[in-house]
């Protein structure tokens, strides 16, 4: 085995503690790194939080507002039933929409012989078209046959004063939609439904302009998993779950109920 030998002291004692030194500051690095990562970590949760709140409060306004509309139509049209004709319906339409930019579709919908003993179908629709608010007469037909949709039978078979359907992609409007359904009665006995759409365009934007830290972001999902929103501003395809599309196993992921059918999740590096 060799052995250094060392003439001078300088040299000796440099040489052995020189490697502590060495050592001692990779300790420092460590721990400077540690600590320097854990308050930017902590500032990120910080921001986070603040844009947590903040967005899920512009979305429960945004989505309180909009279930107003149908509710205090379904309440205003159950004293007078059959006595208002489509056109003084329109009138009332016409004057809820104008109050919320972001509900564009208003509809009033009988069930079967409900408003005529006569009349199987009836119904009032109106909604935004390009700064206008048109009225439809294309859905009381036997072809579309209103009664047997989903959000018919929701608002139908609910004990719930307002109900929410799952956000669907409207071919139509080239937008994500929600849509709320109130029943309306007479004596107690059932009348028929009352719809307004919300576009979720502007919810969409919210969640595209959030950003958390210098890599994160937000994603707007339905309850199965869906995208509704993404950093893009758009949706994926229907049927795309979060859960089967996002590769990375070392992000920090936080997920936030802010409606019955809709969950907003933040996604940040480590």
């Amino acid at each position: 085995m060799v052995k250094f030998r060392f003439k001078s002291i300088r040299t000796r004692t440099i040489v052995t503690i020189l490697p502590w030194l060495i050592l001692s500051m990779f300790v420092l690095s460590a721990l400077s790194y540690s600590y320097s990562k854990n308050i930017i970590n902590a500032e990120i949760q910080d921001k986070m939080e603040y844009q947590l709140s903040s967005t899920i409060n512009n979305m429960q306004t945004l989505l309180t507002a909009h279930s107003k509309i149908p509710e205090s139509l379904a309440r205003t049209i159950e004293p007078v039933g059959d006595k208002i004709d489509k056109g003084k319906y329109f009138q009332i339409i016409q004057g809820l929409l104008s109050t919320n930019p972001d509900t564009f579709g208003v509809g009033i919908w009988y069930e079967p012989y409900q408003y005529k003993n006569y009349l199987q179908y009836y119904s009032s629709y109106a909604y935004w078209d390009n700064g206008r608010i048109l009225f439809s007469n294309d859905y009381d037909t036997k072809e579309y046959n209103y009664p047997e949709k989903d959000w018919y039978l929701l608002g139908k078979n609910t004990k719930e004063t307002v109900v929410w359907t799952d956000p669907f992609f409207d071919k139509t409007s080239n937008a994500m939609i929600l849509t709320t359904a109130v029943p309306f009665y007479n004596n107690n006995k059932f009348q028929g439904v009352v719809t307004a759409n919300i576009n979720l365009t502007n919810l969409q934007e919210k969640i595209s302009n959030i950003h958390v830290g210098k890599n994160g972001w937000a994603f707007l999902l339905d309850r199965n998993g869906n995208f509704i929103a993404n950093k893009s501003g758009g949706a994926l395809p229907e049927g795309k779950q979060l859960f089967y599309s996002l590769p990375y196993i070392n992000s920090c992921i936080d997920m936030f109920c802010c409606h019955d059918h809709l969950f907003l999740q933040f996604i940040h590096y480590q």
